[in-house]
């Protein structure tokens, strides 16, 4: 009898994401941000990456659904749209799609600029977050991946 080796395509998928709270701050700011022209584009663009990631919406560019975390080669898909798109001198929507590109680059660490840099700081967290679609654990007091003890 063979055993076959456990299923970790799940975790080896999972893009190495800004902490939800960050992404979320970053969103909630880029909602009230009030403008228009070519910046509004941008911020919206960067609105439509970050709700992806965070909220589970759809993707902005390929607008695919997902039903669990969202995977490093869906956001390679989506950068590789953006980068592809971008290049082909699409006028009338590139700053939605450099704000696209701009949020996933900084929500996977190829940025240290936020889409919106003026924007509060995230609370400190109540509670560890491991990531989309993982809960937190349900210890008080326990120390996060990190070495942070939480609160609840």
């Amino acid at each position: 009898m063979t055993r076959s080796a456990p299923d970790v395509s799940s975790v080896a998928d999972a893009p190495r994401l800004r902490d939800r709270r960050e992404l979320v701050a970053q969103l909630d700011a880029l909602h009230r941000w009030d403008g228009a022209g070519p910046t509004a584009e941008f911020y919206r663009g960067a609105a439509a990456a970050l709700s992806w990631l965070a909220d589970g919406r759809p993707a902005p560019l390929s607008g695919s659904s997902r039903t669990g975390p969202v995977t490093a080669p869906a956001v390679a898909a989506e950068l590789a749209d953006a980068d592809d798109l971008i290049r082909a001198g699409r006028p009338r929507r590139r700053h939605f799609l450099i704000g696209v590109e701009h949020a996933l680059m900084w929500a996977g660490h190829d940025t240290a600029v936020p889409p919106l840099p003026d924007a509060p700081e995230p609370p400190p967290p109540v509670s560890s977050w491991a990531g989309p679609g993982i809960p937190a654990p349900d210890t008080a007091g326990d120390q996060d991946p990190v070495g942070c003890v939480t609160r609840r």
